[in-house]
């Protein structure tokens, strides 16, 4: 299924893409996870190809 075949969220009428792209392990900042760069270029190709769903909640454990 290409993203851009959106679909809408629950009875929102918010459409969007059909796989969401989680960005937990964006960033590096913590020891591990993806470099700054990759994730400009995953996030990049990800709205390219008509993405629109993300997931940027970063929880920290203390």
């Amino acid at each position: 299924m290409p993203l851009n075949s959106y679909i809408t969220l629950g009875h929102s009428g918010l459409k969007v893409s059909p796989f969401c792209l989680g960005g937990m392990t964006f960033g590096n900042d913590m020891g591990w996870g993806s470099t700054v760069s990759d994730s400009e270029a995953i996030i990049s190709r990800y709205l390219e190809d008509g993405g629109n769903f993300l997931i940027t909640t970063k929880t920290i454990c203390k």
